[in-house]
């Protein structure tokens, strides 16, 4: 939230109480921050005791756990639905992180009074495709019908490479929303697929593996773009890369 890049000369402007709009608005996300938590706290806080059960033990959940992470992973379809989920974060994590370079040094942002604003909003417009894939996703696709998966995913490896070859804003937001709509369309039938074919009694355990898996996937694509940083590879060459 606070604003990591400083404003270009000339737009510096104090807001008549002393202090400029990038120093209150770090102010007001701080204060909101600590509000939120602390309202949280005070609502656990009054939240019922879960009644102590002795059969319960750390060693056997996480046994449990892994075990069940295990057979998702081995089976046969499962196990690719999983990998699918996982690689749908890779990019997107990749993407997002890499927006603040190509926001910066490929669209131009630096020159803009709020560089901070206009590289949120490219997440922004990923995030609208995203949300329009998947209501598409529900309307032309069954529960279980994945054979349209693997060109989805052939899409969304074109578009996010497509975003190599954009260097102007219009055009960047137009590919974030067609991306997003792809991801979208690829994902979502992947997550229903997963929840509607494995076990049901076990649904808490396999939604925990999909979780831990792509949290696994995240910290892989940080590395990527950590790599990506020390090899001084440009913004667009790491959209190609991906």
């Amino acid at each position: 939230v606070e604003d990591d890049h400083p404003l270009p000369c000339g737009v510096r402007r104090d807001d008549g109480g002393g202090r400029e709009p990038t120093e209150l608005a770090a102010h007001d996300a701080h204060v909101t921050r600590h509000s939120t938590h602390g309202t949280a706290l005070a609502l656990n806080a009054c939240m019922t005791v879960t009644p102590h059960n002795e059969n319960v033990r750390l060693r056997n959940s996480i046994g449990e756990f892994f075990g069940h992470f295990r057979a998702l992973l081995t089976h046969a379809r499962l196990g690719r639905v999983l990998i699918g989920t996982a690689i749908f974060w890779v990019c997107g994590s990749v993407m997002k992180m890499n927006f603040n370079p190509w926001g910066l040094e490929t669209l131009g942002f630096k020159a803009e009074a709020n560089p901070n604003t206009a590289i949120a909003l490219l997440g922004l417009w990923l995030a609208v495709g995203v949300m329009i894939g998947s209501v598409l996703a529900g309307q032309f696709h069954r529960v279980g019908e994945l054979y349209w998966t693997r060109r989805y995913g052939f899409l969304l490896a074109a578009a996010i490479a497509g975003l190599w070859l954009t260097d102007h804003r219009g055009v960047a937001i137009g590919v974030l929303i067609a991306t997003g709509m792809v991801a979208g369309l690829f994902l979502i039938p992947l997550n229903a697929a997963l929840q509607a074919e494995s076990d049901p009694a076990k649904l808490g355990k396999t939604i925990a593996c999909q979780n831990f898996l792509e949290n696994l996937a995240m910290s892989v694509s940080g590395g990527l773009v950590l790599l990506a940083a020390q090899t001084q590879l440009s913004a667009p060459k790491v959209f190609l890369g991906l």
